[in-house]
């Protein structure tokens, strides 16, 4: 397996050599037989701030025939859009974006305010509670025709790690969309390695040279640049060559966004307190069974030894999902799409898909 890989701005303006980005106005960025693709720059509001901020995006469409439902794919703090669609090849196997759009779905890739190619303000007002309501933005837009004046008649929100956990606050408040598929989320966690997740591997942003330029205040953090490779993919799940290049996918994040995720899976302990008790949304759950964050022996993590298992662990949380699937990838850590085997994960969410929503927006 070849990769070509390089830092985000090198990269991006080979995958984006034609586009001028403005504010609302997409450009092509794809080519003749693949995915048709178009960048923006997406006006959102973030609460206390009066100025809109500026969230990047990559709307993709199927290379040929209408969509009618998008998965939005809900980056993870600490990450950025390039999760979905890796630069590594063959582009079949890691990209997750690639998957959907071969099936005939739409997605929406996106950096979180604070990251990569998306606003950088205050590190104060970004919460888990903001970036929900920034995908609530999103997921209006999607069916309303306002990025590209394309309608989408389902929105699929699709959420990893930290993501799925503002995917499920999302719905859960707004009601929204037609589905999620959460990766990387489960409760209870592996006690000692969330701690360390959250507590030793964590420094200020500006300690790290590659984000520097960027003007981050001194609420800025980021994970120092191996907890990539010792707790995001597991020792014999992954070609090496990508776990040498796990820190690629790095971003900075706002503190006060960590607190509130750690207070949201605080709250998943029970189902009654849970911000998943009120996901009236069908669920499809997935997780790594290698999943060093999440998986261990109950009650000092989730038990990931197979889909039942997981099932059993996780749903409860969602009382009100009308229907629930689990799904266990084998050999994989938290970062399911980079996986050896990430393609069973992606046919298990397009074969998903295809039941609960369709490709027209029908269901299959």
């Amino acid at each position: 397996m070849r990769l070509r890989i390089g830092r985000h701005r090198r990269i991006e303006a080979v995958l984006l050599a034609t586009a001028v980005v403005a504010a609302m106005i997409g450009s092509n960025v794809a080519v003749a037989s693949g995915p048709r693709c178009r960048a923006f720059n997406i006006p959102v509001t973030v609460p206390g701030l009066m100025a809109p901020q500026s969230m990047y995006g990559e709307l993709c469409l199927p290379g040929s025939g209408p969509a009618h439902t998008a998965h939005l794919l809900v980056t993870p703090i600490a990450s950025d859009h390039l999760y979905w669609n890796p630069p590594f090849t063959p582009a079949s196997h890691f990209s997750y974006a690639l998957a959907l759009t071969s099936a005939g779905y739409a997605t929406l890739s996106i950096d979180p305010i604070g990251s990569a190619k998306s606003s950088t303000p205050p590190s104060v007002f970004m919460t888990v509670r903001a970036y929900a309501e920034q995908v609530h933005q999103l997921v209006t837009m999607l069916r309303s025709g306002a990025l590209g004046g394309r309608v989408f008649n389902k929105v699929v929100a699709d959420g990893w790690s930290n993501g799925a956990l503002t995917a499920v606050e999302e719905d859960a408040r707004f009601h929204d969309v037609d589905g999620l598929v959460l990766a990387g989320y489960a409760f209870p966690p592996n006690g000692p390695n969330a701690a360390t997740g959250v507590g030793t591997d964590i420094e200020p942003a500006a300690a790290e040279p590659r984000f520097a330029g960027r003007g981050l205040d001194p609420g800025y953090l980021a994970f120092k640049a191996d907890f990539y490779q010792r707790l995001i993919v597991s020792p014999d799940g992954y070609d090496p060559k990508v776990v040498a290049r796990m820190a690629f996918f790095a971003e900075p994040f706002g503190n006060r966004h960590v607190l509130t995720v750690a207070a949201d899976l605080a709250g998943s302990a029970t189902p009654a307190t849970s911000p998943s008790r009120d996901v009236d949304a069908p669920v499809l759950a997935g997780i790594g069974s290698e999943d060093m964050i999440f998986c261990g022996t109950p009650p000092n993590g989730t038990d990931c030894s197979s889909s039942v298992a997981f099932g059993g662990a996780i749903r409860p949380l969602f009382p009100s999902a009308p229907r629930f699937e689990a799904f266990v990838l084998p050999h994989s850590g938290p970062a399911m799409s980079l996986a050896l085997n990430a393609t069973e994960w992606f046919a298990k969410v397009v074969a998903w898909s295809n039941a609960v929503v369709g490709q027209d927006g029908r269901v299959a």
